[in-house]
């Protein structure tokens, strides 16, 4: 090699080589058995363990590469049911779900996209709750109560999780459960996890902020307080998008 082709090589910017994540090829294999025709529009996926135990992989990975599928509208998660394939994915959105997965600023993008939907629809849930759906927001909201603190991260995430379905249940419209339930999904990806855990809830202070929050949330839909409710839930993005921003 010349000095000058030697000099071009240094030259070269170079990128840290990244492992891809177990979840990602997850994934990428589900996508490529619906693209075959294998899982066909309105089929059924195999269970979580099912799909874990054909890839020689864990569980939480099959369930993360869900979320990202159901999250930009690849599959769909009944609850009870099972996840089924809603729609065969164009060959120019190959990577969507992968993105998800992968950047980092995916969380950045699903912060402010609930930051800027959900306050509106907690609002909605306050004003169109029925006493079912009280029972139900009750019932989780003192189950996360009692999981608050990081030996229990993970337990009062899915909680967590739960809690904000019942939110988008209690609003009885169709179309704003169809759009935000798969935004709510992403709490199960490793990488939203992990950014809530080291950096949203990383001190007990933090921990009881988050507490105090969601009560006044669920004391807001309990009273029926649409503007109460649409604003606590405000905080709550904007608290975690200056977490993120730090």
């Amino acid at each position: 090699m010349t000095a000058k082709q030697q000099g071009a090589a240094q030259d070269t910017p170079l990128r840290p080589v990244r492992q891809r994540k177990v979840s990602t090829i997850v994934a990428q294999r589900i996508l490529e058995l619906i693209r075959s025709g294998s899982l066909p529009v309105g089929g059924r996926l195999p269970s979580e363990q099912s799909l874990a135990d054909r890839m020689g992989v864990s569980r939480p990975s099959v369930r993360e590469a869900l979320a990202a599928l159901e999250a930009v509208g690849v599959v769909d998660a009944r609850a009870g049911r099972g996840s089924f394939v809603r729609r065969i994915p164009p060959p120019d959105g190959e990577h969507e779900p992968l993105v998800l997965l992968e950047e980092e600023q995916c969380c950045q993008e699903i912060i402010d996209a609930r930051g800027t939907l959900e306050p509106p629809a907690a609002g909605l849930a306050a004003r169109a709750r029925t006493e079912e759906d009280l029972a139900k927001l009750r019932s989780v909201h003192a189950e996360m109560e009692c999981l608050a603190g990081s030996e229990s991260f993970n337990q009062y995430i899915s909680q967590d999780k739960a809690f904000h379905e019942a939110l988008l249940e209690a609003t009885h419209n169709r179309l704003v459960i169809h759009v935000l339930y798969p935004l709510v999904q992403t709490m199960d990806q490793k990488i939203y996890r992990e950014f809530t855990r080291n950096h949203y809830v990383h001190t007990p202070r933090e921990w009881k902020r988050l507490v105090r929050i969601h009560a006044q949330l669920f004391q807001a839909v309990v009273e029926g307080d649409s503007a109460g409710a649409a604003r606590a839930m405000r905080t709550h993005w904007e608290r975690m998008k200056r977490a993120y921003e730090a």
